[in-house]
């Protein structure tokens, strides 16, 4: 008997076992089965806190634990999915993907985390039928998409299959040259029709930069274009809407295919560019936050009057980027025209003039009453701002500070 145990323990032949304490039953070798710790070779497949399921082995998980391995699929406010180790319900951290920020005048070369510049050359979506844009490029566009093929022919000398106002494809997809690969490709995502079933001169094909292509018809209702444009009971385009009410829980949209952004595509102009705008105009608060917090720190940790004047002068020149942030460089780029931006958040503004306040208040308890007129008028114009968009907390902290400013002042005038 205790020869066939020690066989037993060698032996590699398959059996059935049930494992505990897990309670997984799966096939292993008769070794296994027979040693002293029986090791359980499945997934663990536990359902953890954040949701997914343990994919280490179960084994592994009595003596290391738990660990998720999957990959945070979230979608980020600029569009890209986070891709990072999952995380939980922990805030995404910055993005860390290459920057969508491009066009025909210039690229970003940067990371998607960092704040750009929108571009501020002319917009050059034109066609023959539907004129021009007459914003800058980086500015919702306010011109109608062309529904019409276009009239141009590819270097195989075959009409182009996309839609005019569009760049033009290669020849590689052209509906008459084209692979059968090519010609197979399911275009259409309501009727499921292939590249080569579908009529491109009724509804033109868009081609994306990740190499997928659709119809408009499939398109247009992915990217949600009838929230940039109001049309008419024949379904054409007949007015402008606006964007910043109409698409503020929206996200920039992802190919249907691939999930990489859509970007670059001039018949959805006016969405991307708000969507870009916005994303950028995100990014810029963050930083803005950013310092706020460690101007605020510095208030806290030093009475030196050299270090707070110096700081005075940031917050002056932070004040003037918040207001100049990506949206408002695009609006005066266009001029005055009718454009869809928003202004600089209030909440944002009474904050920092707040800080400049306290920061002067602090010069004028070291005896400088030179310091008391300016703190007296960012708190006039915080407060002005704070009862003009109904924020009574803020309003009421910014009254008690500037009556305890008041009182410093005149402790120090007698």
């Amino acid at each position: 008997a205790t020869s066939r145990k020690k066989l037993a323990k060698k032996c590699r032949e398959e059996v059935t076992f049930a494992f505990l304490p897990c309670n997984h039953r799966c096939t292993t070798t008769c070794a296994n089965m027979n040693s002293e710790h029986p090791v359980c070779p499945s997934i663990c497949g536990e359902t953890l806190a954040c949701g997914h399921k343990c994919q280490l082995r179960c084994s592994s998980c009595k003596t290391m634990g738990h660990s998720c391995e999957q990959k945070c699929e979230r979608t980020l406010f600029c569009g890209h999915v986070c891709g990072r180790p999952c995380h939980g319900d922990e805030k995404c951290p910055p993005c860390n993907n290459k920057c969508e920020v491009a066009c025909e005048h210039s690229m970003c070369s940067g990371k998607c985390r960092n704040v750009c510049s929108s571009c501020v050359e002319e917009c050059d979506w034109q066609c023959e039928h539907e004129g021009s844009c007459s914003l800058v490029c980086g500015a919702p566009c306010n011109r109608f998409p062309c529904n019409k093929r276009c009239n141009k022919f590819l270097r195989c000398g075959h009409q182009c299959p996309s839609v005019c106002g569009e760049h033009c494809p290669s020849e590689e997809f052209c509906i008459q040259c084209c692979s059968d690969s090519v010609r197979d490709e399911i275009v259409d995502m309501i009727e499921f029709k292939s590249y080569g079933e579908h009529d491109i001169d009724s509804d033109p094909i868009i081609f994306l930069k990740c190499g997928h292509f659709y119809p408009i018809s499939t398109l247009d209702g992915h990217m949600e274009l009838l929230k940039a444009y109001e049309v008419d009971t024949n379904g054409n385009f007949k007015d402008l809407k606006p964007l910043a009410s109409g698409l503020d829980a929206s996200k920039p949209k992802a190919c249907p295919n691939c999930r990489s952004i859509v970007s670059s595509v001039k018949r959805y102009g006016r969405l991307i560019s708000f969507y870009r705008l916005r994303s950028l105009e995100m990014k810029h608060m963050i930083r803005f936050n950013i310092e706020i917090q460690k101007y605020s720190q510095v208030f806290e940790d030093t009475d030196d009057a050299g270090k707070l004047e110096k700081v005075v002068d940031k917050i002056v020149r932070l004040e003037n980027d918040l207001k100049m942030g990506p949206m408002m460089k695009v609006y005066e780029a266009c001029a005055g025209q009718d454009v869809d931006v928003k202004p600089p958040p209030v909440d944002s503004l009474i904050k920092l003039k707040m800080l400049y306040a306290m920061y002067a208040g602090k010069l004028v308890r070291e005896s400088r009453d030179n310091w008391y007129g300016k703190a007296s008028k960012a708190y006039d114009e915080a407060i002005r701002l704070a009862d003009a968009s109904d924020s009574r907390k803020s309003g009421s902290q910014l009254r008690i500070n500037y009556s305890k400013l008041m009182l410093t002042w005149l402790a120090n005038s007698d």
